[in-house]
């Protein structure tokens, strides 16, 4: 018997009826959380004609949607671009898993993945290093708007500051983030492919109606950045040693994608906003919150690079995971970058 049947034969027939002597079939509470809930549960509502995840299956976990979109949206029209004006070799460096224009081996998928892996460097209450004004660094989850380390030359992203330094010190784990996501998104272009329109340093104008996109400075994306983002999901409440990490996540998958990750990894109730228990949770976290958070970055990438037409983007979204790795604001700094 097929796994489907079995659990519908347990679901239909062994399950006895409820002690209250109403029908299985009525409407269940549905969790708020986006995670896997049980088989009965989702029958039960569905039978009641409540459908929230019509058209997956039951034994799937639930992905939160959020604005992966606006980011494959973004690497599509990338990829097109490349493959306009690149060689066929430089194409296949970039995108080694497009299997219609490069050659596959057994090795491919598993190496480009362990581009993300964590180092095994683990920090928590310990001295990293200097900041930027020569203070001492310590990765302290108790610390709030202290100093952060420098960041980390990369050879495959903008060795470049590029920020305004604004943020530098009223908020040095916001600037050292804006860093490393305007070493990752570059500069400006309107590709015909790209839904989002003309687009600036990450800010999309479809998306940002409001905005006049083709007059914005770097300065300007920062300020747009620290408002509809950081500020407004109360990623600035978070310690320092993390709050950087979830604002890039959310920078590429959502703000509400990245507050629930972090409620995952912290194995709180999910929810939408950072709040005083999620801040709390983290100061007492016992163990690696940098590299398990960004292990959750990954997996979620991972799980986007499975669907139809996606796994081409994998090699680039794993080289911004190493990035973030190599960039948090209480990592130690080998080789750095300075104004």
């Amino acid at each position: 018997m097929s796994k489907i049947l079995w659990r519908l034969f347990i679901v239909f027939v062994c399950i006895p009826n409820a002690s209250d002597g109403q029908s299985l079939l009525r409407p269940a509470s549905f969790p708020t959380v986006s995670s896997d809930e049980s088989f009965v549960e989702r029958m039960n509502n569905i039978a009641a004609g409540y459908k929230p995840f019509a058209g997956r299956s039951a034994y799937q976990p639930v992905m939160i949607e959020g604005e992966i979109r606006e980011l494959l949206r973004r690497a599509e029209a990338m990829r097109q671009s490349d493959r306009l004006n690149m060689t066929t070799e430089q194409y296949c460096e970039k995108y080694p898993l497009d299997e219609e224009m490069c050659a596959q081996t057994s090795e491919t998928y598993e190496n480009i993945i362990k581009i993300g892996d964590r180092d095994g460097t683990y920090m928590q209450n310990k001295f990293v290093g200097r900041s930027f004004d020569g203070r001492d660094v310590f990765a302290d989850s108790h610390v709030h708007n202290g100093p952060c380390t420098p960041p980390q030359r990369s050879k495959v992203f903008s060795n470049k500051i590029l920020t305004s330094g604004r943020y530098q010190t009223s908020d040095p784990a916001f600037e050292k983030m804006m860093i490393t996501t305007f070493r990752a998104e570059g500069g400006c272009g309107n590709h015909p492919n790209d839904s989002g329109g003309y687009t600036c340093y990450g800010i999309s104008q479809n998306n940002n109606p409001e905005i006049d996109v083709r007059n914005i400075t770097r300065a300007d994306a920062e300020d747009i950045a620290h408002r509809k983002y950081y500020k407004k999901y109360n990623f600035h409440e978070l310690p320092d040693h993390i709050r950087g990490d979830v604002f890039a996540f959310g920078w590429g998958a959502g703000p509400v994608t990245a507050v629930r990750n972090l409620c995952r990894v912290l194995g709180l109730p999910e929810r939408n906003v950072v709040d005083s228990e999620i801040v709390q949770a983290v100061e007492n976290y016992q163990g690696d919150l940098h590299n398990d958070y960004l292990d959750a970055h990954q997996q979620y990438l991972i799980k986007c690079a499975e669907r139809p037409g996606q796994k081409v983007f994998l090699k680039g979204w794993m080289n911004r995971v190493k990035l973030i790795r190599e960039n948090g604001c209480h990592y130690p700094t080998t080789n750095p970058i300075y104004r």
